[in-house]
Order: C-alpha cells, then sequence, then structure tokens
C-alpha cells in the first residue's frame, strides 16, 4: 500500500517522525521538528508541475498528482482539497503544506502557495472565487488571492485548526482541537472568538447556503446548529448523532436538511426545521472521514478502506463502489458531471458517474480506469507550471 511504502522512505529522518506521520494520518497528534518547520518555508517553485494521465476531462479518466517541491522527491500526501463553484479550478494541500492551484481542465498548475509549517487540513473558495482560505496544524487561517497569486492575511491562534469556512466575501470561520468557534475579520485581520461549545475538539464547521444557520460538530458526536448572525451564543439546536467523532458536514442545497459522517461509520440526516434525525445508516467498512452530496437522496461517502461509496437515503447497501485509490480516501468534491477524490495515496481522481452507474459490475463495483499500479508508468507527460490569474 502507497501509504506504507511512504512511511517507510521517510524513515531515514528517523523512527521518531514516522510514528509522527502515521499517527497523524490517522487524524491523532503530531509534532513538528525545528528543521522540517524550516524546511516547509519554501518559496514559490518556478518548475512545479502536474502530471495529467489525459489531456482533458471529458473521458472521465483523470488521475492528478500534486509534483514535489524544489528539493523533495516525494509526491505529497492529500490532505485537504477544494473545487471552485464554476468546476474550473481545484486548490488542493498536501503533506508538504504547500497548496497549489490546479486547472481541472489541462492539469495545469496555476500557482503554489507556501507559508504553513503543518499540514493543511481545510481549504475553501469564496464565493466570487477571488480568494482562498486555508487553515492548517500550525494554527494559522491563510488568505490567498487568485488574481495577483499573493498571500493577503496570516492570523493565528494558540492550537491546530481543522476546518473553515468563508460566511462572506471578507469573514471565515473556523474551528478545530478547541471548543471556540472563531471569526476571522479580513478587513481588519482580527481573529476573535465568536462564541464556544460545549464540544472541546471541533473538527468541522459549514454555513447553509441560505446563509441562515452554521452548523458545527466534533469529537462528541453531537451536530450543533446556530442561527447565524444572531446575538445568542449558545447552539439553536443539537443532537447526538454519531457516536464517535464527526468528520464532515454537508448542507442539502436548499437548506433543510444536514448531513454528516463519523468515525462511527454512519451517515445520518437531520431536519432542520424539525430540528432531528430523519435518517441514519451504518455504511460497512472504514471509519468516514468525506462526504459529498450528489443529488437530495443520494450521497458519495468515503474513509479508511479507499472505497468510495455511492448510496441512497438510507440505503445499508450501496448503489455502486468506486475503487481505484490505494490509501484512505479523507476529502470528496464534485462538479456538474464528475465526483473528484483524494486522499492519501498522492492522487487526485475524477470520476465519471455516469459512466460508473453503467459500467459497474453486478455488485455494484467499478474500478477506476487507469489503476494505480498503472498510473506512474502512464503519468509520463507533464505540464508546466503557469503563474496566471484566474479569469
Amino acid at each position: 500500500m502507497r501509504s506504507l511504502r511512504r512511511e517507510m522512505q521517510v524513515a531515514r529522518s528517523g523512527m521518531l517522525r514516522t510514528i509522527a506521520f502515521t499517527a497523524l494520518a490517522c487524524g491523532g497528534w503530531s509534532f513538528v521538528s525545528a528543521q522540517d518547520a524550516l524546511q516547509s518555508v519554501v518559496v514559490r517553485s518556478k518548475t512545479a508541475e502536474s502530471a495529467p494521465i489525459n489531456a482533458g476531462l471529458d473521458n472521465g479518466m483523470g488521475v492528478i498528482h500534486l509534483e514535489p517541491l524544489p528539493g523533495s522527491i516525494e509526491r505529497p500526501v492529500i490532505t485537504a482539497m477544494i473545487v471552485s463553484k464554476d468546476g474550473r479550478f481545484i486548490a488542493a494541500a498536501g503533506d508538504d503544506h504547500a497548496i497549489r492551484l490546479v486547472s481541472l481542465q489541462d492539469r495545469r498548475v496555476m500557482s503554489v502557495w507556501t507559508g504553513h509549517v503543518d499540514w493543511v487540513r481545510s481549504i475553501a473558495f469564496s464565493d466570487d472565487g477571488q480568494r482562498i482560505a486555508s487553515c492548517a496544524n500550525d494554527g494559522s487561517i491563510r488568505i490567498w488571492d487568485t488574481q495577483s497569486m499573493k498571500q493577503l492575511h496570516d492570523a493565528r491562534v494558540p492550537h491546530a485548526l481543522n476546518a473553515l469556512t468563508f460566511t462572506d466575501a471578507n469573514t471565515v470561520y473556523a474551528v478545530g482541537f478547541s471548543n471556540n468557534i472563531y471569526r476571522l475579520d479580513l478587513g481588519t485581520n482580527l481573529i476573535s472568538i465568536d462564541h464556544s461549545s460545549d464540544c472541546s475538539d471541533l473538527r468541522a464547521i459549514v454555513l447553509s447556503p441560505n446563509r441562515k444557520h452554521l452548523a458545527y460538530a466534533g469529537r462528541d458526536g453531537i451536530l450543533r446548529v446556530q442561527l447565524f448572525g444572531a446575538d445568542a451564543k449558545t447552539a439553536w439546536a443539537s443532537s447526538p448523532v454519531h457516536f464517535n467523532r464527526v468528520r464532515s458536514i454537508q448542507f442539502s442545497d436548499d437548506s433543510s436538511t444536514i448531513t454528516t459522517v463519523g468515525e462511527d461509520r454512519r451517515i445520518v440526516h437531520f431536519d432542520v426545521e424539525t430540528k432531528g434525525v430523519v435518517g441514519q445508516t451504518e455504511v460497512k467498512g472504514g471509519k468516514l472521514m468525506g462526504l459529498i452530496p450528489l443529488a437530495p437522496d443520494q450521497f458519495a461517502v468515503a474513509g479508511a478502506d479507499n472505497t468510495i461509496r455511492i448510496v441512497g437515503w438510507n440505503d445499508s447497501i450501496p448503489q455502486t463502489k468506486l475503487v481505484g485509490h490505494d490509501g484512505s480516501v479523507c476529502v470528496l468534491q464534485r462538479t456538474d458531471k464528475f465526483l473528484i477524490s483524494a486522499g492519501f495515496d498522492t492522487t487526485i481522481r475524477i470520476w465519471d458517474l455516469e459512466r460508473a452507474r453503467t459500467e459497474r459490475d453486478r455488485d455494484g463495483r467499478y474500478l477506476h480506469p487507469v489503476a494505480a499500479q498503472f498510473e506512474d508508468a502512464a503519468a509520463s507527460t507533464p505540464s508546466s507550471f503557469v503563474s496566471t490569474p484566474i479569469q
């Protein structure tokens, strides 16, 4: 398995570093040496490359690799990813602490941003696509401009951060490893505690599409919903939706339902109006980490067993299993036609969902057209780095 191969290759830096990497990949603790921290502050690469398997997206067979930073030989494990609202760009971060802006059409790396000195845990696009926000285990929230390709803001808290979301063009909310919900004002670059939660270790936060509710959850498995913009500092609604840590939260497009996944291998649906659970299913396999709605009654989930499952509202048996990753799948995104997945095997995979539906086998399995054992040989024509504003 590629994640094990990677651990063996970094062993030359010492057994302690390997143990830290393993624990962090499982969502646990980490520590970074002074040498590692210094080495992680890298000037933007002038030769950074992405290695496309295919020229375009139309065939749905894409695999994208994030090429190593200068001086490195290892492709980064992917720890965070987001797709722009228009579906044209991916922002992805790796365990090398760098963020890459990639064109989905031709797989060019538009920019490589460095500055974080620990694993980047979450990335978000602003609604207009002009800015990208990132947060990391180093406790910083950084804002990047997609026109000038420069860093605009750097605000810090005294502990790791795990998730963030834009609430408007000038405001970012973030949580992670504490009970605080932080608010960053981009106009002043001041970060403050907006309010606090009963959960001592929040891991996920999201704003509803209609901008009325802010939902967050973490280690205690309780989903909390706040009336966004209200003066009250206590949750408007709360529900114990999981037995273990909640990993991902998503609102439905109409903001009526919140769906969550967690380490108890369950997918849970919460109705905002009635403030109650309206559906839940245990998904056989590994701990769930990634979640993305595909339709009002269809969801993609993924996690520690390397498999992506397409499930219905209360399906105990997946409609389709997407097979191709050989490491934990920690993040899922989508465009109008494609599902995009990434994780610890260092690949971003693009799935044509209609093709998967029609070509799956009798057991519902669909194997990615570019199998893991052949992808390195196929990725022989890297594209060149360009520093170009998003048009």
